[in-house]
């Protein structure tokens, strides 16, 4: 019963977190364009930290979890780690060359999923040693930290334009163009079979994450949050 309302749930969670992220990626894309690219790596981070702060009020002041409800959603809103990529990638293919872009992206991707790994692996033991309430507080923190790296120390690339608007339908039409028309590379198919390739590995990633470790929790294994990082 536990696992049924759980998995529920984490449905819920996840609907609140990736619908307004899809429309936000969708305009801020374009958008980065003219406003600059930190803005949504910004976004996607105080993102995090919203989401995150939900977490903590609900194990610090046993509030309703409905309330995590409302942190997904807030940081859908904002883009969540969707925009940070975004941003991000988007940043290096401004300050790289054909030459090198594929050498910066691999370095790029190296920093950001290398720490997954360690996170893995460290989270299980604090869980267990510290509880959930200082995971979330050092995340938050860790979280806080990268805003104001990105913040001061992090050179903007783009001249912004102040007539930009973010809810602009020119910007979402920019984005979908990519995908529908093509420029004269045929860049079109290689970027729908791209997108293809993607979304199909994620949907299993992503939506088999949690019922894993509802599954490994329970009967006959009953593994504690070490294995559960472990086999993470």
């Amino acid at each position: 019963h536990v696992q049924s309302e759980t998995s529920y749930f984490m449905l819920i969670q996840d609907l609140c977190r990736t619908i307004p992220g899809f429309f936000f990626t969708l305009f801020m894309g374009a958008y980065s364009d003219h406003k600059g690219r930190k803005i949504p790596m910004i976004t996607g981070v105080i993102g995090l930290i919203i989401n995150m702060a939900s977490h903590l009020i609900v194990v610090l002041f046993y509030f309703p979890k409905w309330v995590l409800f409302l942190g997904a959603l807030g940081e859908g809103c904002l883009g969540s780690i969707e925009a940070v990529l975004l941003g991000c990638f988007s940043f290096l293919s401004d300050i790289t060359t054909k030459e090198n872009r594929a050498f910066r992206l691999t370095i790029a991707e190296l920093c950001m999923f290398g720490p997954i790994i360690v996170s893995n692996l460290i989270t299980g033991f604090l869980i267990k040693n510290i509880g959930f309430l200082w995971c979330f507080i050092i995340v938050i923190c860790g979280a806080v930290l990268n805003t104001l790296y990105i913040i001061f120390a992090v050179p903007e690339t783009i001249k912004k334009d102040p007539q930009a608007k973010l809810l602009d339908l020119h910007h979402a039409k920019r984005t979908i163009s990519l995908f529908t028309k093509d420029n004269g590379t045929k860049r079109k198919p290689r970027l729908v079979l791209l997108l293809v390739g993607i979304f199909f590995p994620m949907v299993s990633l992503l939506g088999g994450l949690g019922l894993q470790v509802l599954y490994v929790s329970d009967k006959p294994l009953c593994w504690d949050s070490v294995l559960i990082g472990l086999h993470s």
